[in-house]
């Protein structure tokens, strides 16, 4: 008895697929890991006084303290 090997074939969608996949690698590979602009440092605590405030607690305190005059 004679076997058979079925080979699969790819279609041309496919194939193009398969291109543009190893294209996409390729230019993820060689991609630059820094970013072009870097972001401008944001400062986390504000002197106040001679204290160091958490701004991110700051605009809460302020929010509220809005809030109760109006």
């Amino acid at each position: 008895m004679a076997t058979v090997e079925l080979i699969p074939i790819k279609t041309k969608e496919e194939q193009e697929l398969d291109k543009l996949k190893s294209e996409y690698m390729t230019y993820l590979q060689s991609k630059p890991t820094t970013p072009i602009s870097p972001k401008l440092p944001i400062p986390k605590t504000v002197n106040i006084q001679g204290y160091h405030v958490n701004t991110f607690l700051l605009g809460i305190a302020l929010f509220f303290i809005l809030l109760i005059i109006i």
